[in-house]
């Protein structure tokens, strides 16, 4: 054989051999849990790069967890609704949460018909959101920010969903030489390994739950305060988008594929349990700075006329008690950590809890006050009369506390 051969032998063999090395590595780590390495504290119990691939993983996680129970929604359910809490019956164990950061309405129902695929699920709790109701023009809004899976048609192929699930097969060999081969997967699998010993690192647990540890790092270099004050900014300029509304009911595609789908669940005895998700008063004051309080309210009847039509309770968490209006710290302070939420948008694991105990009718959870109530028509109807008082009350002791209308700044002026 030639010199020039044998260089060549050489060059291949030593790429080989890489690619050998990576894809060992990638597997045995497993940074974005899609392989189902089995996790090993101090190497790689703890995946900081998943959270930002779970519409990547989470199809394969679901699919392979065979669970009785789903959570679904968007990234509020993924922090805030814990499998692993004590309130889920053995019955409805074992549960996976397949929430998805920043997917639309269509996309997270997507999601639930690819866990139903499975046959063993006979539970679903669903987050409902006010934001993925909302249009501009003609156009479903696409939430708060996404969740890195590739392109639309990606994501497709990886569900068990007819035609499109077809080439599954093929997705999940594309999926994984991806995260086997590629220095991006191999760089991650290095930040997963030293963020073992970080207690802030960010994480997603092979159930689906996202801890939000991340917050924490964020409240101890800044403050809460701080958050709110970034996150309050980003939905008031979100809630004040030029033509964003809420469609009429009957021509409201949402509410059409919510329709759909409670029938589709009853048909399959599977038991749904509904709820919006709470938003601490601050959220709501944006909504209310974009001029969308009415549609806020009418959107609460829109959803509890589909609901009652199919006999299926919906509980709301957004009746602005006690645990919506939580004190934000005072600027500077770097020590305090609200209990019930991270920012106006996310709530914690502990408001959860109440809320699984109130979804669930179980005494799982203390305090026993629960942080909302089921909606009726007279439910409906008294928070017409006596919400608004309160979020203005709320706004106005912004105003003594700030000099700015329901507005959380990062100093106190």
């Amino acid at each position: 054989m030639s010199r020039h051969g044998r260089y060549l032998r050489l060059c291949a063999a030593a790429f080989a051999g890489t690619l050998a090395v990576a894809a060992a590595v990638n597997v045995a780590v497993d940074p974005y849990g899609l392989f189902g390495t089995p996790r090993v504290a101090g190497v790689n119990a703890v995946k900081p790069e998943a959270s930002s691939h779970s519409r990547v993983a989470k199809p394969y996680q679901v699919a392979a967890a065979r669970p009785a129970t789903l959570v679904v929604g968007n990234s509020r359910p993924e922090m805030g609704l814990d499998p692993a809490s004590a309130c889920w019956s053995a019955a409805e164990q074992p549960v996976y949460n397949l929430g998805l950061p920043g997917a639309s309405f269509a996309m997270q129902l997507e999601a639930l018909r690819h866990g139903l695929a499975a046959g063993t699920v006979r539970t679903v709790v669903i987050g409902l959101d006010f934001l993925d109701f909302l249009h501009v023009g003609a156009v479903a809004t696409a939430g708060e920010g996404g969740s890195g899976g590739g392109s639309p048609g990606d994501w497709q192929r990886r569900l068990a969903l007819g035609p499109e699930g077809a080439g599954q097969w093929r997705q999940r060999l594309t999926d994984g030489w991806r995260a086997a081969v590629s220095l991006d997967a191999l760089a991650d699998s290095l930040r997963t390994v030293v963020a073992q010993h970080d207690p802030d690192a960010g994480d997603l647990r092979a159930d689906g739950f996202n801890p939000a540890r991340p917050y924490r790092a964020i409240i101890a270099a800044e403050g809460q305060r701080v958050l709110f004050a970034q996150k309050q900014d980003e939905l008031r300029g979100l809630f004040s988008r030029p033509g964003l509304h809420l469609p009429a009911a009957d021509t409201s595609p949402e509410l059409a594929a919510l329709d759909a789908l409670l029938a589709e669940l009853a048909a399959r005895g599977v038991t749904p349990h509904l709820f919006l998700n709470p938003y601490h008063a601050a959220y709501l004051s944006a909504v209310d700075h974009g001029g969308l309080w009415p549609d806020f309210l009418r959107w609460k009847a829109d959803l509890l006329a589909v609901t009652a039509a199919h006999g299926v309770p919906l509980w709301d968490f957004n009746t602005l008690g006690p645990f919506a209006r939580e004190a934000v710290p005072p600027a500077g302070d770097r020590r305090t950590t609200l209990r019930w939420f991270w920012e106006p948008a996310h709530y914690t694991a502990a408001l959860g809890e109440r809320m699984l105990g109130a979804l669930l009718g179980r005494d799982c959870a203390a305090p026993a006050e629960a942080p909302g109530e089921r909606l009726t028509v007279a439910a409906l109807a008294e928070q017409q009369r006596t919400l608004r008082p309160v979020l203005d009350a709320w706004k106005a002791g912004r105003v003594a506390e700030t000099g700015e209308g329901g507005v959380v700044p990062v100093s106190s002026r």
